[in-house]
């Protein structure tokens, strides 16, 4: 049997509604994007790094600073982030994915790396985290699991994704929590105020 190809997707776009261009917007000298995908690749097992973007024109300069920093690049419909998942992983033929937004400067490579270990412990379609804060860990979804969903989901604008694995009888689910020692899920860690962008900085400066 193959080994099961596996990759980090990064899921981003310049139209946010609260932060415009949020994803280019510059974090200690470099684009928010960079910070992300130099972040997600110093997981050890995805095999690459694809960033999910749109194909509105306003998203090239996405693509370009994804390629730029050896990150391979999928673009697809605006809303249906699902879609947009399902065929990038077809296009580079994933078996399972690891999910970061791009606006989670410190979505943690050592948890993306559990979240693929747990996916290999209990073959589970669909890996959510429990515990961190909000912005620091990622999601997990085998393409198979997904192709499910997609197939069966009436909604195109997909917001929200982990709501539409929460069917047993269509995908079986695991997750990975956070040690005793470290939960702060009530803390937030994600851009998408003016505010944020000051936390991060801060954050990053220590």
């Amino acid at each position: 049997m193959a080994e099961e190809r596996v990759a980090t997707f990064v899921t981003a776009r310049l139209g946010s509604s609260r932060l415009p261009r949020k994803a280019l917007m510059p974090l200690r000298g470099r684009p928010v994007l960079a910070r992300v995908i130099e972040r997600v690749s110093a997981a050890r097992l995805p095999e690459r790094v694809i960033l999910c973007t749109t194909e509105e024109a306003d998203d090239d300069e996405l693509a370009t600073l994804a390629a730029d920093l050896g990150a391979s690049v999928h673009r697809g419909p605006t809303d249906d982030i699902l879609v947009r998942w399902l065929g990038a992983a077809e296009g580079f033929g994933v078996d399972f994915f690891v999910a970061c937004d791009g606006d989670n400067v410190f979505c943690d490579p050592g948890t993306i790396d559990r979240v693929v270990a747990r996916h290999r412990e209990t073959d589970a379609g669909f890996v959510s985290c429990a515990g961190f804060p909000l912005g620091a860990a990622p999601l997990g979804v085998a393409t198979e699991a997904l192709a499910r969903v997609c197939e069966l989901k009436t909604e195109s604008d997909t917001a929200g994704q982990a709501r539409f694995f929460q069917d047993p009888e269509i995908v079986t689910k695991t997750e990975v929590k956070a040690p005793p020692e470290l939960r702060m899920d009530e803390a937030r860690l994600t851009l998408d105020y003016p505010e944020d962008l000051k936390l991060l900085e801060a954050v990053l400066e220590e």
